[in-house]
């Protein structure tokens, strides 16, 4: 399969979840639409972007995310995203994100200033720190 684009009804499909992003409303008007519009364009692109880039990042290095959010530290319960968004990481610290919305398709560059084993570092010294003042446990 090749990407041939998203669809105007992906668009909309990001409209109507902005104005009722229920479960019931997701189950009944929105997952269809989301699998067919949304998700398997997006499996198509992500495909091509990892065929074009496996020299540099490696087979299957293109991660398409998912629909639910993770509410759990968030005000806003709503429980599914308004966008769709997938990633590939080039180098430590170093990617590229697409990211879809009601408002159309933006691509970027990501850069993160700590690689995974800086941010264990870190992390590590914190948890030290509150142990050493006798807070958080």
């Amino acid at each position: 399969m090749t990407f041939s684009g998203f669809p105007p009804s992906a668009l909309r499909l990001y409209e109507d979840l902005a104005a009722d992003n229920s479960k019931e409303a997701w189950r009944l008007r929105h997952r269809e639409r989301y699998e067919r519009d949304v998700r398997a364009p997006m499996d198509e692109l992500a495909a091509e972007l990892g065929t074009f880039f496996e020299e540099w990042a490696g087979p299957g290095a293109v991660q398409v995310l998912g629909p639910v959010r993770d509410t759990r530290m968030s005000h806003d319960k709503s429980p599914y995203k308004t966008y769709q968004g997938a990633y590939l990481d080039l180098l430590p610290c170093l990617g590229l994100w697409v990211h879809l919305d009601r408002d159309g398709l933006y691509a970027s560059g990501r850069w993160y200033p700590y690689a995974g084993a800086e941010v264990a570092r870190y992390r590590a010294a914190g948890e030290e720190v509150v142990g050493r003042n006798g807070e958080g446990a």
